[in-house]
């Protein structure tokens, strides 16, 4: 736990988000969603490169036949805007030499969903409804369900099963999890500790800047996300995220 850091509640993060969106800063959904995804899914490789296919005879073969089912990244999304940074994710992971599979129980709403999903059909990644089809189980999860929206401790189906089931990945079959943002079912303004009976991930990529929740996490926790201005920075103090960047060789993402 770093105390001398500023961790975002769920207000703040709210905020902090329709600002970098209005006409004084001028992101769009779409680019903040792509450069999260990015920057996430480089992440996600530079933790576990074993995970992915390294050819030497050139880009066309990283999609080969060759690779196998033991080597499955399992992208579970939910219909906001963290299932659509999972979305974007799966894509690079394809795109990096993975074997990604999607999870998508229910989709969301806006037209930017659709696109993702397009893109996604256009590398041939698998898009499943429900994890029942899944058999093996694969050798990573990327948990992509919920964001810093959700709130309440009652998790509706077909959500809450499928939470259930990463707990028992993790915890019989000690299958390694990463949360974007935050853990799926956390609250964002609690504080949790690995004695709970929620998900637990190995890793967590905070977007942004980390949230309350994650305060006493234990786990390997990074930072992803690099679109906020340095006035913006001070205003919500989180000044000390740029620092980190800079001190770690401006990457796309950092070790908190």
């Amino acid at each position: 736990m770093v105390l001398e850091y500023h961790y975002l509640t769920q207000k703040e993060a709210q905020e902090l988000d329709n600002e970098l969106m209005s006409d004084t800063i001028g992101y769009k959904l779409e680019q903040l969603m792509e450069i999260a995804g990015l920057s996430c899914a480089i992440c996600i490789h530079h933790c576990y490169p074993h995970l992915f296919c390294q050819y030497s005879d050139g880009y066309s073969n990283q999609f080969s036949s060759s690779q196998t089912i033991s080597s499955q990244i399992m992208v579970i999304c939910g219909p906001g805007n963290n299932g659509g940074d999972g979305l974007v994710i799966a894509r690079y992971l394809k795109l990096f030499g993975g074997n990604p599979i999607v999870i998508y129980p229910k989709k969301g709403n806006h037209p930017l969903y659709d696109n993702l999903v397009t893109l996604l059909k256009s590398l041939s990644i698998p898009i499943i409804p429900t994890i029942e089809e899944i058999n093996p189980i694969p050798a990573l999860i990327i948990d992509s369900i919920f964001g810093f929206s959700f709130s309440g401790d009652y998790i509706k189906s077909p959500f809450n099963s499928i939470i259930d089931y990463m707990k028992k990945c993790s915890n019989i079959s000690a299958i390694p999890i990463v949360s974007i943002d935050i853990p799926s079912g956390w609250n964002v303004d609690n504080i949790y500790s690995e004695n709970d009976t929620l998900l637990y991930p190995d890793i967590i990529i905070s977007l942004t800047a980390p949230k309350v929740c994650t305060l006493s996490f234990k786990g390997k926790h990074y930072i992803a996300g690099r679109f906020v201005p340095p006035f913006l920075a001070t205003k919500y103090n989180i000044d000390y995220i740029n620092k980190i960047y800079l001190n770690n060789n401006n990457e796309l993402f950092t070790l908190l």
